[in-house]
């Protein structure tokens, strides 16, 4: 009986990997300038319009906080 041919070796597989930190460009443009009231203005509202006016503050301040941090961590 004939012996099998010769098996050609197994192939050999190279893998790279590339980790690179990328941003969005949501994230890496410039904020839009704060809005800055004058002295004279004035809200007058009910207590509970003033509070869900406070949170919409709170809220932005927040995200703007969120916004400036995130672009601090993308790469120059």
């Amino acid at each position: 009986m004939a012996s099998p041919p010769p098996r050609s070796p197994d192939p050999i597989m190279v893998t790279h990997t590339d980790i690179r930190r990328e941003c969005p460009a949501e994230v890496t443009a410039p904020l839009p300038p704060r809005i800055v009231a004058g002295a004279d203005v004035q809200i007058a509202a009910l207590p509970a319009t003033l509070g869900y006016l406070a949170a919409r503050f709170r809220r932005e301040a927040l995200l703007e906080a969120r916004l400036i941090d995130a672009a601090g961590q993308c790469p120059k």
